[in-house]
This record gives C-alpha cells, sequence and structure tokens, in this order.
C-alpha cells in the first residue's frame, strides 16, 4: 500500500530492486542475510538483504533525498509492533499542529485545519465534499483525460483561485497519469476563461491511506504537458510532506 511520509533529519531511505523505496527511522543493521529497521511508525521489521540495491540506496542517502513513493511492501513481517498503533495516516500525527489563518474558498474553520510534519496545509484535513464554483468544475471533469479507471472528485480547493482534485491511485504509474491529465486539465479549463490559478492534488489508495498531496501550478503544468519535466520528476520536486 501506498503510504508518505515525513522527512527527517534521521530518517534513511531504502531503495529495493524493484525501485520501490521505504523510510525508515535511520539506516538499517545487518544481521546475517536480513536487513532489520524500525519503521516511522516505530515498528521493527526485516527484509533479505538480497532485495535491497545497495548501491542506489547508499546514493539516495549520500544526496539526501526523502521524497519519492514509499511502498509499504507486501511481505512486511512486523517483530516489535509500534506503540502508535492507533496511527495509520500522516494526519494522526500532526493532529495537534493547526492552520492559523487562510483566505479559503473552502470555508473550513480555522481551527481545524491542519499542517502537515514539514508544515504544508495539509489537503487531505479540508473539506472535500464542498462544491461551489460548479461551472469550473464541471468544465474541469471534462478536461480531463487518459485516466482510465482512476477515480477522482473535485471540490473546493483552499483560495477562491483554486480547485481540489481527489484521487484514488493504488500503483506509481497511476500517480504519474493522474499529475499528467491534471496539468492538461488545468490548461485546457483556463483557455476556456476559467479562473484558476492552480490545482490541489491529493492522491490515496481505495483505503484512503495517503499517496501523496501536490499543488499545481499553471507554469508546472505547462512544463508537463511541454514535456519539459516528466510526472516522475515533477513528483520527486514537488510533493508535499
Amino acid at each position: 500500500m501506498l503510504l508518505t511520509l515525513p522527512a527527517t533529519s534521521a530518517a534513511y531511505t531504502i531503495v529495493f530492486l524493484d525501485d520501490s523505496t521505504l523510510v525508515t527511522l535511520e539506516k538499517y543493521q545487518t544481521i546475517g542475510n536480513k536487513a532489520f529497521v524500525t519503521l516511522p511508525s516505530g515498528t521493527q521489521t526485516e527484509f533479505p538483504l538480497v532485495e535491497i540495491n545497495l548501491e542506489k540506496t547508499r546514493e539516495i542517502n549520500r544526496i539526501g533525498v526523502r521524497r519519492g513513493l514509499l511502498i509499504d511492501r507486501r511481505d512486511t513481517k512486523v517483530l516489535v509492533s509500534s506503540t502508535r498503533a492507533n496511527v495509520t495516516t500522516m494526519a494522526d500525527l500532526v493532529r495537534e499542529h493547526r492552520f492559523g489563518t487562510l483566505g479559503s474558498n473552502n470555508n473550513e474553520a480555522a481551527a481545524r485545519m491542519q499542517l502537515t510534519h514539514a508544515g504544508n496545509l495539509d489537503l487531505f484535513a479540508v473539506d472535500h465534499t464542498k462544491s461551489s464554483r460548479r461551472g469550473s468544475a464541471d468544465a474541469l471533469r471534462a478536461n480531463m483525460k487518459g485516466l482510465d479507471m482512476i477515480r477522482f472528485r473535485v471540490a473546493d480547493g483552499t483560495t477562491e483561485s483554486r480547485l481540489l482534485l481527489d484521487f484514488t491511485t493504488n500503483t506509481n504509474s497511476e500517480v504519474y497519469r493522474a499529475i499528467a491529465a491534471s496539468a492538461e486539465a488545468l490548461l485546457a479549463t483556463r483557455e476556456q476563461d476559467h479562473d484558476l490559478e492552480a490545482l490541489e492534488l491529493i492522491m490515496a489508495t481505495s483505503t484512503r491511506l495517503r499517496a501523496a498531496q501536490f499543488v499545481l501550478t499553471a507554469s508546472s503544468a505547462r512544463a508537463l504537458v511541454d514535456q519539459k519535466i516528466s510526472p516522475g520528476d515533477f513528483f520527486v520536486q514537488n510533493v508535499q510532506f
């Protein structure tokens, strides 16, 4: 399942041979042919050492990258359970962080607005049911192409010039397709004289585990559509923790 976790100074990123990544609290410990790690939730687990891409793992930690689509692998074995077993999403970890005032079209009460661990507005915590800009929202829906079976819904963004897209994505490719489709739809909707400064994108699995959140501006959308940047590179450079 997909899970986006915060970047912390003590975090360590493991890259596996299938290019999936996992953020742990610190570098893995090698015992025999096993790599033992502690996840950010506090859970301790192990993986076969042969499944880890050692060269990529060393390089990504050397340059300090803590971004990417993080995958809680299906073969995870829980050795020591976390003492925070009730924590299932990042929203639980940042519940005490409140967002003060915001000129918001979403009209969420300020006391309920939350920040992510890295200090970004938590787009998962705002009201995703409010839709007051029906004309712009309908145009945006009509301009969303190439999603196949990817589900999404449109809601008000956090300002009057933004809309929020809530995607259900379960794989890397679905995340990238959602980013590309959003870029094309934003530009097309703006060309139809709808006042859209940017789109706020949230992506979660079908069980509502968060995958990522972004703010997609018109300039970023143009770069994506013109293939000056790939959806994968956009993810790495713009994912918000």
